[in-house]
């Protein structure tokens, strides 16, 4: 009996304990980002090195046009590892798709790092 009830919880806490994660990449996937964002945000608070989940929350952040939010969590997957072209090209877009919506003076200093 001691055993069937320690598979119970067994399998009841550890399914409790990934369905964070499980269930904002699940929501991220069916591109349901604004009740994907709240729990990437506690994924990313309770591990911040996880650069699966600082992509999605970046690319939540470019989906909403929060080009800076974008921008700011692609520049750390880009120092986190400077041989993935992906997150030079996502970071390069959302500098690029900044550069659209500001004046442009300020699109001509951002060039440099965008072409970088």
């Amino acid at each position: 009996m001691r055993f069937i009830l320690f598979i119970f919880a067994f399998t009841f806490f550890s399914s409790y304990a990934q369905s964070s994660f499980d269930e904002a990449t699940t929501l991220f996937i069916g591109v349901d980002y604004e009740r994907a964002d709240p729990l990437l945000v506690e994924n990313f608070e309770n591990n911040p090195k996880d650069l699966k989940t600082i992509e999605n929350l970046g690319d939540v952040a470019s989906q909403n046009g929060e080009w800076d939010k974008a921008i700011e969590y692609y520049k750390v997957l880009v120092e986190a590892d400077e041989n993935n072209a992906n997150y030079h090209y996502k970071y390069g877009g959302a500098m690029g798709m900044k550069a659209l919506e500001v004046s442009k003076l300020k699109a001509l200093g951002m060039i440099g790092d965008i072409k970088k």
